[in-house]
């Protein structure tokens, strides 16, 4: 979760924040739980930008993916504590290439979120154990390419965007 202080509080100019949005500086996470780091593509009259989101749970990535265009989604990070996995005191990412909600034949309302990164490795929405055999699952999102192709393809879009300015 993360967690919002007054004082880091930043004032917007009117035209650049939606109505009714607050922006900070700074946010505290509370738990050391995993997170993700989510960039989509919005339309705008202007043509379009990427926005970044901080989700703190698979199933809020989940209700994204039903919402908007596969072609929406630009890229995927999970976000873990590296001492959920025994690995110390840092927080590590991963580069994800596919997430999967895996569900119980009986019960296709829960699940269990699987990230898959660019080596094909599977892990659990706790970013904590590799996942052996997924039982029935469900391919919510797939990232075509690797990240440095992608990071690419933005740079140069955003550079065909401020050559136009």
């Amino acid at each position: 979760m993360f967690v919002t202080y007054p004082h880091f509080e930043q004032a917007m100019p009117a035209g650049f924040a939606p109505p009714r949005s607050r922006y900070w500086r700074a946010v505290e996470l509370s738990l050391r739980m995993p997170w993700i780091v989510l960039t989509i593509a919005e339309a705008d009259q202007e043509g379009g930008h990427e926005r970044t989101l901080l989700l703190t749970h698979a199933s809020d990535l989940e209700d994204m993916v039903h919402a908007r265009p596969a072609d929406a989604f630009r890229g995927l990070r999970l976000m873990a504590h590296a001492a959920l996995s025994g690995g110390g005191t840092c927080w590590d990412s991963m580069n994800v290439r596919k997430v999967w909600k895996a569900v119980e034949p009986d019960d296709v309302q829960r699940g269990t979120f699987v990230f898959e990164d660019e080596t094909g490795r599977l892990f659990d929405e706790f970013g904590t154990a590799p996942v052996g055999s997924l039982p029935s699952p469900i391919l919510l999102i797939e990232f075509p390419g690797d990240s440095r192709e992608r990071a690419k393809r933005s740079a140069r879009q955003a550079k065909g965007r401020s050559a136009k300015v």
